[in-house]
């Protein structure tokens, strides 16, 4: 399932026929409820925030949200931090859908499609401690711990898989190495 969402969420949205949510690029709508999501989740729950987890990201961030019969059970946004290198934050799922129907991870994975999709050279994630097995699990890498909010994360980056090695030289394909300089001998 992760891997099929990977390669098509993007321009449209995705159905988890076994789950029964679909996730797509959020509205309007779609966004205020996600924001709610968000406030109960950090501020309420988790105590992250005292009244509001909204930063200046939220005016142009992309939204992704999991719906579920209509109602909006979980979301993550997505921005640009500078050209080509993106971040992906405030990953929330609904309480009563937390757990076995793998709402968080279908989101990463549609997180991750869409970055690609925009071209994305770099996509990076501050998580809480406790998220990020879930995370590796999804073959994000650790990068090192970070504070957010004066709590203590963990930095994970995606690697991309679509960047492909550039290619070895050999005298098969140039008959100059990478590196030559017209009139200049070694």
């Amino acid at each position: 399932m992760t891997v099929q969402l990977c390669e098509t969420i993007v321009g449209t949205a995705v159905r988890d026929i076994r789950h029964g949510f679909e996730i797509a690029l959020a509205d309007g709508p779609d966004i205020q409820a996600y924001r709610a999501l968000r406030r109960r989740a950090f501020c309420d729950e988790l105590g992250l925030f005292e009244r509001s987890d909204t930063d200046e990201h939220d005016d142009t961030a992309t939204v992704l949200v999991a719906r579920l019969r209509g109602r909006v059970v979980g979301g993550v946004r997505l921005y640009e931090v500078t050209p080509g290198w993106w971040h992906g934050g405030r990953l929330v799922v609904a309480g009563d859908q937390r757990g076995a129907a793998g709402t968080g991870s279908a989101l990463v994975a549609a997180a991750c499609a869409q970055a690609e999709a925009v071209g994305a050279l770099r996509f990076e994630a501050a998580v809480l401690p406790g998220n990020a097995a879930l995370f590796a699990r999804l073959g994000w890498d650790v990068v090192r711990s970070v504070q957010v909010g004066g709590r203590a994360h963990i930095l994970v980056g995606w690697a991309r898989r679509r960047v492909p090695a550039p290619p070895r030289w050999s005298p098969a394909t140039t008959s100059r190495p990478p590196c030559h300089q017209p009139g200049v001998t070694s």
